[in-house]
């Protein structure tokens, strides 16, 4: 008899164990699925908050003297580009400080929407230690179609924030519509470049 039980007892324990291991493995993908889900409503109610926090600091303050350099080192004063030009300008600023993954998508989402703004009127306004960086960067991303300039220059308080942001520059180097590219914000982004195309960049 006894050797009869201990079998089955082994059989019954062993199927134990696979229903306690499947049931653990649910309840783990469950609790990682909440986990991503409420870090992506953080993230996103922390974006909207700089989002608002950025628009209060920024939007309406003129920029002053702001220098930079091209990626031929030549030096030049913001103010004359605005001047040569009717237009606005739309800024993509960052810097080698900045997040990566955050440059990237910031970057890929402009020239996804480039077309809505046409690319002669997008600047990307970046804060490199040198040109070499800068020519490095440019290759990376792709962006040798593009004006690309250097300056070690504060555009705005937001620059310490370590995060790339979008902003419209008029003729007055008035800021306006400033906005940082939250990474689970596709929609509002959608409908940021949209506003903006309408606003600004239809002729």
């Amino acid at each position: 008899m006894k050797r009869i039980i201990y079998p089955i007892f082994v059989l019954l324990m062993l199927a134990l164990n696979i229903v306690l291991f499947f049931h653990y493995h649910q309840y783990k993908n469950k609790v990682s699925s909440y986990l991503q889900t409420a870090q992506k409503e953080t993230e996103k109610n922390l974006t909207i908050k700089d989002n608002i926090e950025a628009s209060i600091l920024c939007n309406s303050t003129v920029l002053g003297q702001i220098t930079y350099k091209d990626i031929n080192n030549n030096n030049y004063n913001l103010s004359n580009l605005l001047e040569a030009k009717t237009n606005k300008f739309f800024i993509c600023r960052f810097s080698e400080f900045d997040c990566e993954v955050c440059i990237k998508h910031a970057i890929e989402t402009l020239k996804n929407n480039a077309e809505k703004i046409e690319g002669n009127n997008i600047i990307f306004l970046c804060s490199f230690k040198n040109n070499e960086m800068l020519s490095k960067m440019i290759d990376h991303y792709q962006l040798s179609t593009y004006m690309v300039f250097n300056t070690d220059s504060t555009i705005t308080p937001i620059d310490d924030w370590r995060k790339p942001y979008y902003f419209v520059l008029d003729s007055n180097s008035t800021i306006s519509d400033i906005m940082i590219p939250g990474k689970n914000h596709n929609k509002f982004i959608e409908m940021y470049f949209n506003n903006i195309r309408d606003k600004h960049f239809t002729n």
